[in-house]
């Protein structure tokens, strides 16, 4: 079965500032970053997870690591409208809370969709 997962692309210095958001840790580079937030995530699942994208190497703005901040999942396998997905609850109270926990320009953030 295909899980269609849709949430914001991360870069690397987006996920440190949200490391020290959540955590308060001394984050300094994406693998602190993962680690720090393995364990806030993992122990609420009903709440949001990252989830480890496959980067492109020969894509222009090419990061050896890319992390969805997946906020939202189903088993369509029609893609779901990302104008849809904004208008649901679930994405903004995503929004609030990354903005409370340090992504303050989520509003320019672009979704990405994801098939696993």
């Amino acid at each position: 079965m295909v899980v269609q997962m849709v949430g914001y692309r991360f870069k690397t210095d987006q996920m440190i500032r949200l490391a020290k958001g959540v955590t308060g840790g001394d984050v300094t580079n994406i693998e602190d970053a993962w680690g720090y937030l393995m364990m806030p995530f993992d122990d609420h699942p009903e709440r949001y997870v990252l989830h480890l994208v496959s980067a492109d190497p020969v894509a222009p703005h090419f990061e050896e690591v890319n992390v969805i901040f997946v906020i939202f999942a189903n088993y369509k396998s029609r893609p779901m409208k990302f104008a849809t997905c904004r208008a649901l609850p679930r994405f903004a109270q995503a929004a609030e809370y990354l903005r409370t926990h340090g992504i303050t320009e989520v509003d320019e953030l672009k979704l990405m969709r994801l098939y696993v």
